[in-house]
Formats: C-alpha cells, structure tokens, sequence
C-alpha cells in the first residue's frame, strides 16, 4: 500500500492519467479478492476494515428486516456485537473450547431469525468456528422455512477477517 499512500494517492473516481492508473489497480485488486472468495468482481466493496465492513453487512441486513432477528456467537468481536445491539437480538452459546455449538445455535433460530452472524477465526483465542456446519445447518432451516411458506430469508454472514492467510475463504465451499 506504500506507493498508494506517499505517490500514487490519487482518486481512483476521477479521470485524470494518475486516476486512471490508480483505478486500473484497484480494479485489478478487486479481481483477485473476488476469485479468493469465489465471488463476481462486481460483489467486493472495499471498506477501511473489518469494523466497517461488518458494520455495513449487519445494518444493510437488519434495516431492510427491522422487526427481524439476528443471532451471533458469545465470542464475536464487538465489531458485530455492537451493531448486533441495536437489533433484536440473541447470543449463542461456545463450547468451553470457545467452539459455536451448532446444534444450540439451530435451535434458537425462530422464524424471525433473518442474519446469523459468525466469526470464522477467532483473533483473541485462536478458534476456528465449523462454518461449514453452521452453513449446513442455515440450509436445513432454510428449506424448512419454504416447505412451511416462511419467506423471510435466512442469511449467514462470517467475520473471516483473521482467516484468509491460514483458511480457505472461498464462500461457496463454506456454504456461506
């Protein structure tokens, strides 16, 4: 990021040369954290860090299903809890390995429940939490929901941002 911040700073938005260049890199950015992820180019939004972009992905949720709930983990950063507060919301239970408990966390989904919140590697005590599982277990309830007529969706956001240097990020593998 040094020659971003001391020489090429220039707005990636505007149209001169510099600009120009700059964007052309973002962009390509933009193309090798899309493929990391298993997602379209057009999905990344690049945010100041994790706060902001957990921030952006519990609000965006829970304000367009306000009388919704969320459920996250005991375990969270308060970058999701705090945001998590302003919500209905409910804490799932760890194991005392600070493991999610999947079968605990099944249960608490009502059919209210609209966004699962979940961090994938701890940063204070070094858990990776079954994502995989969890994703299992969001399906289930899912199908279950259409089978009964439930229409409100039931999304699963992961906090994975202590993982892409050690775990495979790749949504679609995680089921997330």
């Amino acid at each position: 990021m040094e020659p971003y911040h001391v020489n090429l700073f220039y707005n990636p938005s505007a149209t001169y040369s510099g600009a120009r260049t700059v964007k052309k890199v973002l962009e390509d950015a933009r193309i090798k954290v899309a493929a990391c992820l298993g997602a379209r180019p057009s999905e990344i939004i690049f945010t100041a860090g994790g706060t902001e972009a957990n921030n952006l992905a519990i609000h965006g949720v829970m304000r367009q299903y306000p009388n919704s709930q969320i459920i996250v983990s005991a375990i969270e950063h308060s970058a999701v809890l705090k945001p998590a507060s302003h919500y209905a919301s409910l804490v799932t239970p760890v194991t005392k390995g600070g493991i999610v408990d999947v079968e605990a966390l099944s249960e608490l989904v009502t059919d209210e429940t609209v966004l699962i919140s979940c961090m994938y590697a701890n940063n204070e005590i070094g858990t990776i939490q079954p994502i995989r599982d969890i994703a299992a277990s969001v399906q289930a309830i899912r199908k279950d929901r259409l089978k009964r007529g439930v229409m409100l969706p039931l999304y699963l956001h992961v906090d994975a941002c202590q993982a892409p240097n050690y775990l495979d990020v790749h949504a679609a593998r995680l089921g997330a």
